[in-house]
């Protein structure tokens, strides 16, 4: 038997073999293997056409394992991927071994390849069909009109004609994406809303995407309104924010300001403007604010006092005016916050930082590109603040292992934690890994001294741990993929 184009050589060899059967019985052995083989013998068109008996076993199998809970969610997207990829070719082997209840009708699908769209559905078939011991699943109502496209992408992945409905089949396509958590399709939807967009609909459009969470049909309305250039820049940061960055302060940003105002969550201010009285008006409306960035800002605000009491995060890098007096200032002004960025800050010295003691409520940290922070400045920090959950020390390069291990001694409940371009070592990792419990997020990108061994015994201890960014690092490409195999919960950059 020949084996496929593209096989990587340290799986078995086929030529040995007599048959499609005799290959998918070796394989099935180790299924790791298996996936590999399949995905790998997926790009020869050529041997897919000659071996119609293996796809349609392998398949078969796969479905099987996958409904039983046997495959890891990264196998399943593998897998589902290839065929996406060959949907010509590999499709036609796909069992059909459920069924979709759609009000009083049912179509058949493959549950492998629906479960792969997305986390809803993969516990919807859990709940309904593996637990049950049923056949299928009951899908929401979905509006007649558009359950031929939900079907077909349901089937592919994929969507070619959406272009071709009127704007509420649109929006309805866009309510049951949402529903299904099928984003792929959701994003689809936004996109092609776009062309409804114009001057009349824009703020209401933007305000309805916004409650929706439809970032992408968001951003578009943001595009549409910034690219008037009315001395607003609106952004955001999230799903659930919503960014006003003031460029002048004049009766016409003022009047746009007011259709969107009691949204906005996050405000940037810079240059001058922070110190005009124009200040007070913007903040005496703003009841959802929770971010206020003077980023930049040429001079101290003097209205300080009039920020709102629930603003929990201040964001004051490449301040000039940023020295221990005025930062004592700050403080004391802002007590109740929960967040302080502070990158770039390059005017304070040792000290500021014991005056961080006041801020008790102080969750997350910016410490990044403060050149002047060792270890005796991060002791300080420290010990003034071992509340911390989140800390950046980005391109603090003059702390040493003495300063990370302290860190990692004191900071017991950190949940994020940036040490990209410093002088990190295995050392540090081990000492995180072993102290600490919580991390979600870690970033040690620009750390080319820190070993593969090291790296897996902090991914392997911190079991909440969802984000790692080794770009940078010397992990080696086999290892890349050993790391994302054995560890599926954890998005890894490299």
């Amino acid at each position: 038997m020949k084996s496929p184009t593209f096989l990587p050589q340290d799986l078995p060899d086929v030529a040995p073999l007599s048959d499609d059967h005799s290959l998918l019985q070796l394989l099935i052995k180790t299924p790791d293997q298996l996936i590999r083989f399949f995905v790998a013998a997926a790009e020869d068109e050529t041997w897919v056409y000659e071996h119609p008996p293996f796809f349609e076993g392998a398949l078969k199998w796969l479905t099987k394992e996958a409904f039983n809970g046997r495959l890891s969610s990264y196998a399943l997207q593998e897998v589902a991927q290839a065929v996406f990829s060959h949907f010509d070719s590999l499709h036609p082997f796909c069992p059909t071994n459920i069924s979709i209840k759609i009000q009083k009708e049912r179509y058949p699908i493959n549950s492998l390849l629906l479960a792969s769209q997305s986390s809803y559905l993969n516990r919807l078939i859990l709940r309904q069909c593996r637990d049950q011991k049923k056949k299928s699943v009951t899908f929401p109502d979905i509006p007649k009109g558009i359950i031929p496209l939900i079907l077909s992408y349901l089937n592919s992945a994929s969507v070619a004609q959406i272009w071709k409905l009127e704007e509420e089949e649109i929006k309805s396509t866009l309510e049951i994406a949402d529903i299904l958590e099928l984003e792929a399709l959701s994003e689809e939807c936004q996109n092609t809303l776009k062309r409804y967009i114009d001057k009349s609909n824009v703020f209401e459009t933007l305000l309805l995407s916004h409650r929706k969470h439809w970032v992408y049909l968001k951003q578009h309305c943001i595009d549409f309104i910034n690219q008037q250039g009315q001395g607003l820049i609106l952004s955001f940061v999230d799903a659930d924010s919503l960014s006003c960055e003031f460029k002048v302060f004049n009766d016409q940003t003022w009047q746009l300001f007011l259709r969107f105002n009691v949204w906005v969550t996050h405000l940037k201010l810079g240059g001058t403007l922070p110190t005009e009285e124009f200040f007070l008006k913007v903040m005496k409306n703003l009841p959802r604010l929770f971010s206020l960035d003077l980023s930049g800002s040429e001079k101290i605000s003097p209205f300080f006092d009039s920020v709102p009491k629930h603003v929990r995060e201040l964001k004051l890098s490449r301040c000039p005016w940023l020295n221990d007096d005025n930062f004592r200032r700050v403080v004391h002004s802002f007590e109740h916050i929960s967040a302080l960025s502070l990158e770039q800050s390059t005017g304070l010295s040792y000290m500021s930082w014991s005056e961080f003691r006041w801020l008790r409520n102080l969750k997350s940290l910016n410490l990044t590109s403060c050149s002047q922070i060792g270890d005796r400045e991060l002791s300080l920090i420290l010990q003034a603040s071992p509340q911390l959950t989140e800390i950046s020390l980005m391109n603090c390069r003059l702390i040493t292992d003495s300063g990370f291990i302290e860190l990692a001694q004191i900071l017991i409940r950190l949940n994020r934690i940036n040490l990209s371009k410093t002088s990190l070592t295995d050392l540090t990792i081990i000492e995180l890994a072993n102290r600490t419990r919580f991390i979600e997020e870690a970033n040690f990108a620009k750390n080319s001294q820190l070993t593969e061994k090291a790296l897996e015994v902090f991914v392997k201890n911190e079991a909440n741990l969802k984000l790692i960014n080794l770009a940078g690092c010397k992990v080696l490409e086999e290892k890349q993929r050993l790391f994302q195999m054995n560890y599926p919960r954890v998005t890894f950059i490299f």
